[in-house]
């Protein structure tokens, strides 16, 4: 491993000592920003060897009505989601499943997304990094060990994209893909991503 890879991963391994500073932060944040809509998602896993449904609820909080494009017909912003996500292990224990794995997990993240609107400002597309917390690090699998994760702390990866209903625009319907990860502060780290769609209400 190189010096530098070295001191990254030094840099990581302090992150989570600092998500309840992160999470205050969100929240006094939250205070001073104003709700924009509250989101309700459900999808599956991608992977074929784990069995899980994930559900998503999360409330957008809106920072900036402006972002940093100029010039352009697209315009962009800044928004905070903060979710829950309930992940359900449909895997039995079985012979032919890992024993252990966790059957229900919890998750609790706080997502900066960055959010680009088409000149129509009726789709969007959206762009988020966030970090949270998961209740197990184990999701039985189709083996003899199940999913391990190292780490109840995660980044919370979004991509995703949407279209605005109603004559006020108060109706999003969206997908995302989500990736969830350590970012390998510790190993193993496996990966979890889900495929979502979405209903949101604005306010």
């Amino acid at each position: 491993m190189k010096l530098n890879d070295t001191a990254f991963l030094s840099a990581l391994s302090l992150v989570p000592s600092l998500v309840p500073s992160l999470v205050l932060s969100a929240f006094a944040t939250s205070v001073f920003a104003q709700p924009e809509s509250i989101h309700l998602s459900y999808g599956p896993d991608l992977s074929s060897k784990i069995d899980v449904k994930d559900t998503r609820l999360a409330l957008r909080w809106h920072l900036t009505e402006k972002g940093v494009l100029e010039n352009s017909q697209w315009s962009d912003r800044f928004l905070l989601d903060t979710s829950v996500s309930y992940w359900d292990n449909r895997l039995d224990a079985s012979p032919s499943h890992s024993a252990g794995g966790g059957d229900d997990i919890y998750g609790f993240f706080i997502t900066p997304v960055w959010q680009f609107k088409s000149p129509s400002q009726r789709y969007y597309l959206d762009v988020g990094l966030g970090a949270g917390w998961i209740s197990d690090t184990q999701i039985r699998y189709k083996g003899s060990l199940p999913l391990e994760k190292s780490t109840q702390f995660q980044f919370e990866t979004m991509v995703g994209a949407g279209v605005l209903l109603g004559s006020e625009r108060n109706f999003d319907l969206g997908a995302k893909l989500l990736h969830y990860s350590n970012a390998y502060i510790k190993r193993p780290n496996m990966d979890l991503n889900v495929l979502q769609f979405s209903l949101a209400y604005r306010f």
